[in-house]
């Protein structure tokens, strides 16, 4: 059971990180657009 919890946080923290990039990716699409 603890593994499995592990496992279970490790992926929130890596779907966080996606999403963050992803945030990022739009934002700085949308200054080059502005330009």
């Amino acid at each position: 059971m603890n593994l499995e919890t592990k496992e279970r946080k490790r992926e929130c923290n890596l779907g966080f990180v996606v999403r963050q990039e992803n945030v990022m990716l739009v934002w700085f699409e949308a200054e080059n657009m502005l330009r």
